[in-house]
């Protein structure tokens, strides 16, 4: 037989089971380590790579911090605003309020005056006509 020697017969006829051979045990080591060389290597570039764009980072991140501020701040003065607008309605409301009373009790005395300067109606009797 082509391609067989002797000892991989023998090596193959005293083995129990073999799931695989020392060459090919030897070539998924090699392949593992070269993965966890990759692997490394990778890491420590992202850890080192581009301190420029961390710093922009930094800088975004800053500004979206100002940004948040500036909002904030607008939405405390917008809500105490909103609060002094209330207490101008409220207010307003009771002098509506107290101006329709008014109103009313000018109303019901100028009606009474009215009713006081007007001639007594004859009753009504047969029309001639």
């Amino acid at each position: 037989m082509a391609g067989f020697a002797s000892h991989d017969t023998q090596r193959l006829t005293r083995a129990s089971l073999e799931l695989v051979t020392s060459r090919a045990r030897r070539r998924n080591l090699v392949a593992v380590a070269m993965a966890m060389a990759l692997a490394v290597t990778a890491a420590i570039a992202i850890r080192q790579a581009d301190p420029i764009g961390r710093t922009d980072l930094r800088e975004h991140i800053r500004q979206l911090q100002g940004e948040f501020e500036r909002a904030r701040l607008e939405l405390s003065v917008e809500r105490a605003t909103r609060a002094d607008l209330e207490r101008q309605i409220l207010e307003l409301n009771r002098r509506i309020a107290e101006l329709n009373q008014q109103l009313e009790f000018l109303n019901s005395r100028a009606d009474r005056k009215s009713t006081l300067r007007q001639p007594p109606r004859p009753p009504a009797g047969p029309r001639q006509g």
